[in-house]
Protein backbone atom coordinates (compact mmCIF):
# COMPACT_ATOMS: atom_id res chain seq x y z
CA UNK A 1 0.00 0.00 0.00
CA UNK A 2 1.17 3.43 -0.95
CA UNK A 3 1.97 6.37 1.61
CA UNK A 4 -1.50 7.99 -0.52
CA UNK A 5 -3.39 5.34 -0.35
CA UNK A 6 -2.93 4.83 3.28
CA UNK A 7 -3.55 8.26 4.16
CA UNK A 8 -6.25 8.38 2.24
CA UNK A 9 -8.13 5.39 3.70
CA UNK A 10 -7.24 6.91 7.04
CA UNK A 11 -8.93 9.89 5.86
CA UNK A 12 -11.72 7.82 4.77
CA UNK A 13 -12.15 6.32 8.32
CA UNK A 14 -12.15 9.79 10.19
CA UNK A 15 -14.88 11.28 7.83
CA UNK A 16 -17.05 8.03 6.92
CA UNK A 17 -17.03 9.56 3.26
CA UNK A 18 -15.61 7.30 0.98
CA UNK A 19 -17.21 8.52 -2.03
CA UNK A 20 -16.22 12.08 -1.72
CA UNK A 21 -12.62 11.03 -3.08
CA UNK A 22 -11.71 14.11 -5.12
CA UNK A 23 -12.84 16.15 -2.13
CA UNK A 24 -10.28 13.82 0.00
CA UNK A 25 -7.59 14.03 -2.57
CA UNK A 26 -7.49 18.33 -2.30
CA UNK A 27 -7.99 17.95 1.83
CA UNK A 28 -5.00 15.66 1.56
CA UNK A 29 -3.02 18.06 -1.06
CA UNK A 30 -3.81 21.23 0.92
CA UNK A 31 -2.68 19.46 4.41
CA UNK A 32 0.92 18.35 3.21
CA UNK A 33 1.50 21.93 1.52
CA UNK A 34 0.17 23.46 5.16
CA UNK A 35 2.63 21.31 7.06
CA UNK A 36 5.35 22.60 4.92
CA UNK A 37 4.11 26.70 5.54
CA UNK A 38 3.76 25.90 9.38
CA UNK A 39 7.07 26.43 9.80
CA UNK A 40 10.54 26.82 7.79
CA UNK A 41 12.16 23.25 8.05
CA UNK A 42 15.86 22.57 7.52
CA UNK A 43 14.63 19.33 5.44
CA UNK A 44 12.93 21.42 3.19
CA UNK A 45 16.24 23.39 2.15
CA UNK A 46 18.14 22.93 -1.15
CA UNK A 47 21.25 24.04 -2.79
CA UNK A 48 22.19 24.89 -5.85
CA UNK A 49 25.25 26.15 -8.02
CA UNK A 50 23.96 28.33 -10.84
CA UNK A 51 26.64 30.20 -13.36
CA UNK A 52 26.43 33.73 -13.97
CA UNK A 53 28.41 35.96 -16.00
CA UNK A 54 31.07 38.21 -14.47
CA UNK A 55 30.92 41.04 -17.55
CA UNK A 56 27.80 42.24 -15.52
CA UNK A 57 27.76 44.61 -12.65
CA UNK A 58 24.14 43.28 -11.27
CA UNK A 59 24.23 39.49 -11.84
CA UNK A 60 20.85 37.80 -12.79
CA UNK A 61 19.41 34.51 -12.31
CA UNK A 62 15.94 32.72 -13.26
CA UNK A 63 14.73 31.27 -10.28
CA UNK A 64 11.80 29.34 -11.75
CA UNK A 65 14.70 27.73 -14.17
CA UNK A 66 17.53 27.09 -11.92
CA UNK A 67 15.78 26.19 -8.25
CA UNK A 68 13.24 23.45 -9.16
CA UNK A 69 9.92 24.19 -7.14
CA UNK A 70 11.59 27.55 -5.24
CA UNK A 71 9.65 28.69 -2.78
CA UNK A 72 11.17 30.95 -0.31
CA UNK A 73 15.45 32.11 -0.79
CA UNK A 74 17.70 30.99 2.30
CA UNK A 75 20.97 32.03 1.40
CA UNK A 76 22.90 33.21 -1.32
CA UNK A 77 27.10 33.53 -1.43
CA UNK A 78 29.75 32.89 -4.45
CA UNK A 79 30.26 29.29 -4.92
CA UNK A 80 34.08 29.78 -4.27
CA UNK A 81 36.17 30.63 -2.99
CA UNK A 82 35.58 29.38 0.52
CA UNK A 83 34.88 31.65 3.21
CA UNK A 84 33.79 34.35 0.55
CA UNK A 85 30.83 37.04 1.85
CA UNK A 86 27.67 35.87 2.22
CA UNK A 87 25.52 38.32 -0.05
CA UNK A 88 22.56 40.21 1.79
CA UNK A 89 18.97 40.61 0.89
CA UNK A 90 17.49 43.56 0.10
CA UNK A 91 14.35 45.63 -0.51
CA UNK A 92 14.15 46.43 -4.05
CA UNK A 93 13.33 50.14 -2.95
CA UNK A 94 16.64 50.65 -0.55
CA UNK A 95 19.19 49.38 -3.27
CA UNK A 96 21.23 52.77 -2.30
CA UNK A 97 23.41 53.68 0.91
CA UNK A 98 22.79 56.34 3.32
CA UNK A 99 25.07 58.35 0.95
CA UNK A 100 22.71 57.73 -2.39
CA UNK A 101 25.49 55.24 -3.40
CA UNK A 102 25.00 51.48 -4.41
CA UNK A 103 24.97 48.47 -2.11
CA UNK A 104 27.18 45.91 -2.39
CA UNK A 105 26.79 42.15 -1.79
CA UNK A 106 23.25 42.21 -2.14
CA UNK A 107 20.53 40.72 -3.38
CA UNK A 108 16.72 41.78 -4.64
CA UNK A 109 13.97 39.90 -6.30
CA UNK A 110 11.35 40.98 -8.96
CA UNK A 111 9.24 37.87 -10.08
CA UNK A 112 11.49 35.17 -10.73
CA UNK A 113 14.69 37.04 -10.97
CA UNK A 114 16.97 37.02 -8.80
CA UNK A 115 19.63 40.08 -9.22
CA UNK A 116 22.91 40.17 -7.26
CA UNK A 117 25.14 43.25 -7.21
CA UNK A 118 28.79 41.70 -5.68
CA UNK A 119 31.41 43.54 -4.78
CA UNK A 120 34.05 41.12 -6.70
CA UNK A 121 32.17 38.94 -9.56
CA UNK A 122 32.51 35.22 -8.93
CA UNK A 123 31.40 33.31 -11.93
CA UNK A 124 28.87 30.96 -10.03
CA UNK A 125 26.54 31.56 -6.98
CA UNK A 126 25.39 29.11 -4.32
CA UNK A 127 21.54 29.21 -3.77
CA UNK A 128 19.97 28.01 -0.83
CA UNK A 129 15.85 28.17 -0.82
CA UNK A 130 13.10 26.39 0.66
CA UNK A 131 11.49 23.73 -1.82
CA UNK A 132 8.45 23.74 -2.14
CA UNK A 133 6.43 20.17 -1.62
CA UNK A 134 5.47 18.05 -4.90
CA UNK A 135 1.71 17.50 -4.58
CA UNK A 136 0.39 17.22 -8.07
CA UNK A 137 0.98 13.35 -8.07
CA UNK A 138 -0.48 12.02 -5.16
CA UNK A 139 0.27 8.33 -6.08
CA UNK A 140 3.87 8.83 -6.18
CA UNK A 141 3.87 10.92 -3.10
CA UNK A 142 7.38 10.82 -1.25
CA UNK A 143 7.48 13.17 1.71
CA UNK A 144 9.33 13.67 4.39
CA UNK A 145 6.23 15.16 7.00
CA UNK A 146 3.50 12.46 4.81
CA UNK A 147 5.79 9.63 5.99
CA UNK A 148 7.06 10.56 9.98
CA UNK A 149 3.68 12.55 10.35
CA UNK A 150 1.18 10.57 8.91
CA UNK A 151 -1.37 11.74 11.70
CA UNK A 152 -0.78 15.37 11.44
CA UNK A 153 -1.76 15.43 7.31
CA UNK A 154 -4.89 12.87 8.19
CA UNK A 155 -6.56 14.86 10.81
CA UNK A 156 -6.00 18.28 8.94
CA UNK A 157 -7.61 16.71 5.77
CA UNK A 158 -10.29 15.30 8.00
CA UNK A 159 -11.25 18.13 9.85
CA UNK A 160 -11.50 20.05 6.62
CA UNK A 161 -13.64 17.21 4.68
CA UNK A 162 -15.69 17.41 7.70
CA UNK A 163 -16.07 20.75 8.00
CA UNK A 164 -17.56 20.69 4.08
CA UNK A 165 -19.78 17.97 5.31
CA UNK A 166 -21.47 20.34 8.47
CA UNK A 167 -19.65 17.91 10.99
CA UNK A 168 -18.62 21.00 13.33
CA UNK A 169 -18.54 19.19 16.49
CA UNK A 170 -16.48 16.21 15.28
CA UNK A 171 -14.31 18.56 13.23
CA UNK A 172 -12.95 20.57 16.56
CA UNK A 173 -11.98 17.37 18.23
CA UNK A 174 -10.35 16.27 15.29
CA UNK A 175 -8.68 20.13 15.11
CA UNK A 176 -7.63 19.24 18.80
CA UNK A 177 -5.65 16.01 17.65
CA UNK A 178 -3.94 17.66 14.62
CA UNK A 179 -2.98 20.32 17.27
CA UNK A 180 -1.02 17.67 19.58
CA UNK A 181 0.25 16.14 16.10
CA UNK A 182 1.25 19.77 14.95
CA UNK A 183 2.78 20.22 17.95
CA UNK A 184 4.76 16.58 17.70
CA UNK A 185 5.90 18.06 13.88
CA UNK A 186 7.54 21.36 15.84
CA UNK A 187 9.65 19.86 18.73
CA UNK A 188 10.72 16.90 16.22
CA UNK A 189 11.76 18.98 13.71
CA UNK A 190 12.68 22.98 13.90
CA UNK A 191 16.83 22.57 14.95
CA UNK A 192 19.82 20.56 13.32
CA UNK A 193 21.08 20.29 16.72
CA UNK A 194 19.22 18.68 19.42
CA UNK A 195 19.04 19.84 22.90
Amino acid sequence: MSLYTEIQSDVFIWTNRKTMVLETDMAIRAAIRKAHRAASFYRDLQTVSVPVSTAASVQTVDLSASCPLYRQLYTVKPTTPAGAVQYEDADVRDLLDADGFLKYNVYWVVGTTLSIRPSVAYDSVDITYYKRVDVDDLNTLDDWIATEHKDLIVLWAAANILAIVGEQEVKTRVEGLAKMAYDDLIGDSMEIIGR
